[in-house]
């Protein structure tokens, strides 16, 4: 079984100029923890819910809820996102996706095309969605 034959498409992307708060409504929205940042169609970062918790200030640094408010509102996702993410290509067997995840302990990839383009991506929860239905 091959990544293509798994992953979800289309994706749900932002750009590194896109505002914090904008990220965390999308993610809001669409139901998803991750965003590959995107441009141009080429894959540049990811952001992920966890990463916008631990950039967030604690609510006593930021003093006020508007404080911490004003601070989401200036920051962009190229302020907190990764840049050196793995990504995988459509043609990639479950088993190499896996001993991957496995070896650099991650659980998101972003699927991209040999020129680099975004097309998918592939979560652990996929995986797991996998196992199941081959334990049927």
């Amino acid at each position: 079984m091959n990544v293509r034959d798994c992953m979800k498409s289309p994706v749900f992307t932002v750009t590194p100029d896109t505002l914090i708060y904008n990220a965390i409504e999308t993610m809001r929205e669409k139901h998803v923890r991750r965003l590959p940042v995107v441009e141009n169609g080429k894959l540049v970062g990811l952001v992920t819910r966890n990463i916008i918790i631990e950039a967030t200030p604690s609510q006593p640094m930021a003093l006020t809820l508007w404080g911490l408010h004003y601070q989401l509102s200036c920051m962009k996702v190229r302020d907190v996102m990764i840049t050196d993410v793995i990504a995988v290509h459509p043609d990639n067997t479950i088993k190499e996706v896996v001993a991957i995840s496995e070896k650099h302990r991650i659980g998101t990839f972003p699927v991209v095309d040999a020129n680099g383009n975004l097309v998918g991506i592939l979560t652990n929860t996929d995986l797991l969605h996998i196992l199941a239905k081959l334990l049927d």
